[in-house]
């Protein structure tokens, strides 16, 4: 991680920091405010459904509501059943458990279970103790989702910028390893694997983030950075693929020579905004050429011919992924 992306990310940091801080506080003085019973619990909602994006915040609020009454229907029943306040506890909370875990609402469980202990502490389920833990939950969600409508939009673009130029300062790096790997034998060909793999773990994490500020930017419709990280990943995966290809055509010089040098024209255009007009355009200037060449006489010169045009349709696959991402998206 270069200097400018750590500083971006500390700042990133800190405003999620400063939004918890100052969300939790307000929660908790309204709740002091309105007299309620435990306040404290009310910044703890808040603290608990401050999330990355709005949408997941709106989203993880409304299980909260819907899962609060479903917990206060088993507490009574609970109750009904046995004046043991202890047992109740462990029955609803086994049974809450359960109906969260089955539908992918765990991250509702630990205010369902604060709700319950004030339950156990109380002896008894009133109105008046639902309503208490009602104002406290709709507090917590409502200053979370209030709150996590603050957004630094500004850091986040210039994160997901720096994790472009750092991707494309990566791609640009493999392609000058891939080409000199089959221009030279002395290329430890591990080395640019491995680094393919790097860079396949280094976009997932930017593709994320590209997704968490798509949804922070809705209802604005912002797909930019969601379609540059996924076209970078599938381009990685086309890589990937012609790992054993390449390994193969280093045998053979004289097509091993013409990859190399269509991977250096890869390397000099690869961060153009443009069309990649020049890439397309050598690619159809090599296959010219090699339909002029004799035919292959010899088994090995056939699998030879044959590896390389897979590598270079393959490699044309690559371009045409950035060709349609220019064409549908701004750059």
């Amino acid at each position: 991680m270069n200097k400018i992306t750590s500083r971006i990310k500390i700042g990133s940091v800190g405003f999620y920091a400063a939004k918890i801080g100052i969300g939790t506080t307000l929660a908790i003085f309204i709740a002091m405010f309105m007299k309620l019973e435990y306040a404290s619990s009310a910044g703890i909602i808040t603290l608990l459904s401050i999330v990355p994006t709005k949408m997941d915040t709106w989203r993880l609020c409304l299980d909260r509501i819907i899962t609060f009454i479903a917990t206060v229907f088993l507490a009574w029943v609970a109750l009904f059943i046995t004046d043991y306040n202890w047992i109740a506890f462990g029955i609803v909370l086994t049974i809450v458990t359960f109906g969260l875990a089955i539908n992918n609402l765990q991250a509702t469980l630990s205010v369902n279970a604060v709700f319950l202990t004030h339950m156990m502490s109380a002896k008894q389920l009133t109105w008046t103790s639902i309503w208490n833990e009602f104002w406290l939950l709709i507090i917590g969600i409502v200053i979370a989702i209030i709150i996590n409508h603050v957004q630094d939009f500004s850091a986040q673009k210039k994160r997901l910028d720096a994790g472009i130029l750092d991707v494309e300062i990566e791609f640009k790096r493999i392609f000058a390893k891939l080409k000199n790997y089959l221009s030279s034998e002395d290329t430890d060909e591990m080395h640019v694997w491995d680094d393919v793999i790097a860079l396949e773990e280094k976009l997932t994490p930017y593709q994320t983030m590209a997704h968490q500020y798509q949804q922070n930017r809705l209802p604005v419709k912002d797909d930019f950075y969601v379609n540059y990280f996924e076209m970078r990943l599938q381009q990685v995966n086309i890589l990937h693929n012609l790992h054993y290809e390449i390994k193969k055509l280093r045998k053979n010089p004289h097509e091993a020579q013409i990859v190399a040098d269509y991977l250096e024209t890869i390397h000099t255009y690869f961060s153009d905004r443009e069309e990649p007009k020049i890439q397309l355009e050598k690619l159809g200037q090599y296959l010219q050429q090699l339909e002029k060449e004799e035919l292959p006489k010899t088994h090995d010169e056939f699998a030879a011919r044959a590896r390389m045009y897979h590598i270079l349709m393959d490699l044309e696959d690559f371009i045409i992924l950035k060709k349609r991402f220019i064409k549908n998206n701004r750059i």
